[in-house]
């Protein structure tokens, strides 16, 4: 593959067209597949239902010019059937300047089930003085058509980081395709990197009217039959990353002027900082108060008329409103610290919803945070991603390549990821166990993490007895015939530590008396089910773990005089690379002590390794549902 190094090439003389503001000739470099030979292979109705769509074609093209200047071609012929697939179709939108971009449609047609032909209807429409909006409306649309969209969009002008492209093509996606072919063009002075990721399937080269040409042709392709337990597609299946940016400098630059203040810190940040400062006796203190004012005080989102503005929100209207997205709060707190001397910048990465395998260089970022240092020690915060605790971080943050903010100089690290003791649920019980069966006990949970964030998004701002019914209907869920009373929840607005509550719960029969005998099940907080994902014979696809996270629950259980447990000690350990299991159950004197502890270290269950996870859950479903058994001495 070529490797791109040094500094971005300067462009050479502008093309005639783009001056002209003229459609370049991708087809040189990919030339039309007939929509007749396309349409001659068409799928059946069973196929099409099964999939929810399948493609005849998708071909796309991107040739990034000698002025530094790009263009984008593609032609979809698609056979959509579910009711998601063919809603993607009522309305294909194209927001663009003028100035800068346009798209060009060559067809754009319905094809119905009898063999007539419907053109879409095309609207353009203009938002001001340059911005226009164009609309491609399909119908009428039902399973049974077929779709075809041929388009090029066309830059006149560089990209704003700097002349260059990049890309991601997915070689295999979620429904199959007859025939998928990418092209890309890259003119000197520019070079490009491509890297293959899941995959060896090497592009042919060649070169042609002084572009480096790479394709693709892809025949037959397979669909991947996903789940909600599947990964992210970029996370294992094929697919080809090209960028012609020979490093991080253009991209950091650019979001340098869009993410950070440009005129200094104007006043009213800085009588803002003087007040969240006043009570604060150490650097980590200010920066505590800090993160709680943008994520307590400053609401998430933005008017509409800015969803599309790039830059952050001029600060006096953002402190007016109290009101901003990831990269406003994210900047808010840069700027606040700064005034206080505490070292702080802005990370801009791409969440690990989309995946985490890393990307070449390149303007493909979701999301942007807050690195921090107190005390010698790096301190991540998200004041967009919820009521978190302090110096916790979303999971979806984790992981991830961020690229920091600090100076032109690219510095590109990896997000910390959490180890199971950070994402700790605990839950201690303590109750006793009658000759009847009855089951009462006091518990008392301590959660960290994302379950702390997840318990203060329920229950903060509400009242007491909102939070009652939550914890009751939450704790009886897994316990049926459960009487939950005595809620007590301590103080979920305190984002400086674990979220804390506890409540009684009243197990009637809960165990079996059989003559001298007691059968009793312990009544673990979220047992480990075989069901979902781990209950099917076989997995087509690799299997998505949970989320990092560790539950420890500790039961103390004052038996039945002259009761003891037979059998016991009794003890299950059971390891995986990605999950723990261990139980106890111990009788000491006339207390029964049971001890369970499961954690998930996350990661990807790939498909040849299924079996041996699924042999791992189901040790673990079982143990969980030991019966202990009691028995009344003579």
């Amino acid at each position: 593959m070529s490797k791109a190094n040094g500094s971005t090439p300067r462009p050479r003389r502008r093309l005639l067209k783009t001056l002209l503001k003229w459609p370049r000739n991708v087809r040189a470099f990919a030339p039309r597949i007939a929509t007749d030979e396309v349409l001659g292979n068409r799928p059946d109705l069973a196929e099409a239902a099964h999939w929810g769509e399948v493609a005849l074609l998708e071909d796309f093209a991107v040739a990034l010019h000698r002025d530094g200047t790009a263009s984008w071609l593609t032609h979809v012929i698609t056979a959509p059937h579910g009711d998601q697939n063919l809603a993607e179709w009522d309305d294909v939108t194209r927001l663009f300047d003028q100035r800068k971009m346009r798209p060009t449609i060559r067809r754009a047609v319905t094809y119905m089930p009898d063999g007539s032909q419907r053109k879409a209807k095309k609207v353009v429409a203009p938002l001001n003085a340059h911005e226009r909006v164009m609309k491609l409306t399909y119908a009428p649309l039902r399973p049974g058509v077929i779709v075809e969209l041929e388009m090029q969009e066309d830059e006149f002008v560089p990209d704003p980081s700097g002349p260059g492209l990049w890309a991601n093509f997915s070689l295999q996606w979620l429904w199959p395709c007859r025939r998928r072919r990418i092209t890309v063009a890259v003119a000197k002075p520019f070079e490009a990197t491509i890297q293959l990721h899941h995959c060896q399937l090497a592009p042919d080269e060649s070169h042609e009217r002084g572009y480096h040409v790479y394709r693709w042709d892809l025949r037959d392709v397979d669909g991947i039959e996903a789940d909600m337990w599947t990964p992210p597609p970029r996370d294992f299946a094929p697919w080809v990353d090209i960028s012609t940016l020979p490093n991080w400098r253009p991209v950091v630059k650019h979001y340098r002027k869009e993410l950070l203040p440009v005129n200094g810190i104007p006043p009213p940040i800085k009588e803002l900082a003087r007040e969240l400062s006043g009570t604060a006796a150490t650097d980590r203190d200010k920066l505590f108060s800090v993160y709680r004012y943008a994520t307590r005080d400053v609401r998430y989102g933005r008017h509409p008329s800015e969803l599309e503005v790039a830059t952050i929100r001029d600060a006096s209207k953002m402190l007016e409103d109290l009101r901003g997205d990831c990269k406003d709060k994210s900047s808010l707190m840069v700027s606040l610290l700064g005034e206080m001397n505490i070292p702080a910048k802005v990370a801009v990465l791409l969440t690990a919803m989309n995946g985490r395998t890393p990307m070449l260089p390149s303007r493909r970022f979701d999301h942007a945070i807050v690195m921090a240092q107190v005390d010698g020690r790096e301190i991540w915060l998200d004041p967009a991603g919820g009521p978190y605790t302090f110096g916790d971080l979303p999971q979806n943050d984790q992981g991830v390549k961020a690229l920091i903010l600090d100076t032109e100089e690219a510095h590109f690290v990896d997000v910390p990821r959490d180890e199971p003791a950070q994402q700790q649920v605990e839950r201690l019980c303590e109750g006793r166990l009658d000759e009847a069966g009855h089951y009462v006990f006091q518990a008392r949970v301590t959660a960290c993490g994302e379950r702390a964030a997840l318990y203060r998004i329920t229950l903060q701002d509400r009242n007491a007895d909102h939070r009652r019914r939550t914890i009751q209907q939450a704790v009886a869920d897994e316990r049926p015939g459960a009487e939950v009373d005595e809620v007590e929840v301590g103080d979920v607005e305190d984002l400086s530590r674990e979220v804390h509550y506890g409540y009684r719960v009243n197990l009637k029969q809960w165990a079996r008396r059989i003559q001298d005998l007691l059968l009793f099940r312990i009544p673990w907080a979220e047992p480990m089910e075989f069901s979902g994902p781990v209950s099917a014979a076989e997995r087509l696809q690799p299997l998505q773990m949970p989320p990092v996270m560790r539950l420890v629950e500790r039961h103390e259980i004052q038996i039945p005089a002259g009761f003891t447990g037979y059998g016991l000690p009794y003890q299950q350990d059971h390891e995986s690379p990605w999950c723990g299991y261990s139980l106890q159950v111990t009788c000491e004197g006339s207390r029964l002590v049971c001890q369970r502890r499961m954690e998930s270290r996350g990661g990807i269950v790939s498909t040849d390794r299924f079996t041996e996870f699924k042999r791992f859950w189901e040790a673990c479903a079982r143990a969980d549902q030991t019966d202990v058994v009691l028995m009344k001495l003579a």
